[in-house]
């Protein structure tokens, strides 16, 4: 067999057909049935790797997911999707959240094995009061914890596929900027200067 990558065995066939030659990889149960005769007790132990950072640190851990309730063995949470208190925000991210026809809500619900219940969407003359949180349901807390990470995952796609809807723009050739600019310039030639002392 060769062992140049970029130029593999070809096997040839008829009507214009080529195939590549792939490596055939040995059966190696025979060594380790030897190994195990030769060492009974080393091959039958699991290979376990001492925990570096113990129960302190868990990257999975999030800080709503605390907010969880228990109510009859339903898991119940309930988050803010939207940054701020206006329900235009969260509205924003409903049509996504939803989908056609409720396909989104339905594929995450399915998947997850939840109930996500989206408070439908409002008239502009109506309730401003009212809660416009996202409520979610399961049988288990890894059901519900997943669910919202999924929702997040979501509204953070849709967060970055949205406009721009505000711009700052700062001038900069006024005079109080163009003399604190200078002020910091020579802050950072005194700190370097002091620096090759």
């Amino acid at each position: 067999m060769s062992r140049n990558v970029l130029a593999p065995p070809l096997l040839h066939m008829s009507n214009n057909r080529c195939y590549r030659v792939n490596e055939v990889h040995e059966d190696f149960s025979d060594q380790r049935q030897a190994a195990m005769k030769a060492h009974p007790q080393s091959t039958r132990q699991a290979y376990d790797e001492q925990d570096l950072y113990g129960e302190e640190y868990n990257d999975e851990v999030d800080d709503e997911l605390s907010d969880i309730e228990c109510q009859n063995s339903v898991f119940k949470l309930k988050i803010h999707v939207a940054s701020s208190v206006s329900l235009k925000n969260m509205f924003a991210f409903y049509g996504g959240l939803v989908g056609t026809r409720g396909s989104t809500k339905h594929r995450l619900e399915s998947e997850t094995s939840t109930e996500i219940l989206i408070p439908p969407r409002v008239v502009e003359n109506s309730n401003k009061n009212r809660d416009c949180s996202i409520i979610i349901k399961g049988k288990t807390r890894n059901a519900v914890a997943t669910a919202k990470r999924k929702i997040d995952l979501l509204v953070a796609s849709l967060r970055s596929r949205m406009a721009a809807t505000h711009f700052y723009g700062i001038a900069l050739n006024h005079d109080e900027i163009r003399e604190n600019f200078q002020l910091f310039k020579e802050s950072l030639d005194f700190y370097n200067s002091l620096k090759s002392f």
